[in-house]
């Protein structure tokens, strides 16, 4: 396939919910060269097929939209930093800030030791080049398509099918060779798990929780670290944590070193499989509150987005668009609560700090509802 500005002659429509790593594999069957060909040639890029799931560069999605003859939303749909910003990785933030900067079932991270990460270039809910499908979906999908979701180890089961999902070697287009295979079902806990995480990552909302995506990931994440973080650590919750374990895990798994993001699988669904009874607790017990409208929100926290946001505060697109409906309206319309959060991402610079100082001011308004699919898209 010569290189040229021009589209490229055969047009591959991409599967719903597909990765973008996946899709441009099978593009690059269809011409008879590889990925690292296809993307080296025409765009110059030279990360690896699962670093470009994670691409946040408008000028190469746009080049991908111009000679694939796709539409950009779509193509920008196939990355992580188009479904749900920065919840996952390397523009979500470093460890300390994603897993550190809260507590779910803790009261504090006092005595937690502060890990490495940079040394494993740490990201959250990171994968590496590993790769996790459901056999049935597969079987069922003539393109052999990777789906997006599957890439990240928080999803555990197939909800379509209710069963776990499995490792595997994943040759998008061609053929699925499977690793291992876990025998039995998820826990209702497992499901529910599954169900809550995939509204979050696949609609961009998390219609029966008032919570944004992004504050589910980390909350979950945040959970994870406290479950295999050592005993000394949990203090008064020490026996809440012990409980958890003996009654819902296999075995008790603890890192002092290293990090859950580079667990074999079997171990990150152990950790799953118990962090899903701890998040079931939490909304079904008197700690509602962690995942509900009252998720407490420090008053200085608040004093700090607002002085953090203060110009944009003052512009007139602003005052213009929040004239038109107001927080109330934000509340009820998930679109419009996105434009407002667009509006003040867009306003100077656009970098984590903003967007968590973004959510925090607009969650002190009552406002907790994003639309993943409208967010960032607005520049005023």
């Amino acid at each position: 396939m010569p290189h040229s500005s021009r589209p490229w002659p055969i047009r591959v429509e991409p599967a719903s919910g597909e990765a973008l790593s996946s899709w441009l594999t099978r593009i690059g069957n269809l011409h008879d060269v590889s990925f690292e060909q296809l993307v080296q040639e025409y765009f110059g890029y030279s990360g690896s097929w699962s670093e470009i799931n994670f691409t946040s560069d408008l000028n190469l999605l746009q080049n991908i939209c111009r000679l694939s003859r796709v539409e950009f939303n779509k193509v920008r749909s196939m990355t992580f930093d188009g479904v749900v910003p920065y919840a996952f990785g390397d523009n979500a933030g470093g460890f300390e800030d994603y897993v550190l900067s809260q507590t779910v079932l803790l009261k504090s991270w006092n005595d937690r030791p502060r890990l490495t990460r940079n040394s494993l270039k740490w990201r959250p809910w990171g994968f590496g080049d590993r790769v996790r499908a459901c056999p049935r979906c597969v079987g069922e999908d003539c393109t052999i398509a990777l789906r997006l979701d599957w890439l990240v180890p928080v999803s555990l089961s197939c909800a379509t099918h209710q069963c776990f999902l499995q490792e595997c070697v994943f040759l998008p287009g061609q053929y699925v060779l499977w690793n291992q295979t876990f025998t039995g079902k998820p826990t209702l806990e497992m499901v529910e798990l599954d169900r809550i995480s995939g509204n979050a990552f696949r609609e961009g909302i998390i219609p029966d929780q008032f919570i944004t995506p992004t504050r589910w990931f980390r909350t979950l994440r945040t959970l994870v670290e406290e479950l295999i973080a050592p005993g000394y650590v949990h203090k008064e919750k020490r026996k809440l944590i012990a409980e958890l374990w003996h009654e819902y895990g296999d075995r008790i798994l603890r890192l002092t070193g290293g990090s859950f993001e580079l667990l074999q699988w079997i171990d990150q669904r152990e950790v799953l499989k118990v962090a899903s009874v701890g998040i079931a607790h939490l909304i079904n017990t008197s700690y509602q509150e962690v995942l509900g409208v009252e998720w407490p929100i420090r008053s200085a926290e608040v004093k700090k987005a607002a002085h953090y946001l203060k110009d944009a505060l003052a512009t007139r697109v602003w005052k213009n668009t929040l004239a038109d409906g107001g927080y109330d309206r934000a509340k009820r319309d998930s679109s419009y609560a996105s434009l407002l959060g667009s509006i003040l991402y867009w306003h100077r610079d656009s970098q984590m700090e903003r967007a968590w100082m973004i959510e925090i001011y607009l969650q002190s308004k009552g406002v907790s509802s994003f639309s993943a699919n409208d967010i960032r898209m607005y520049k005023g």
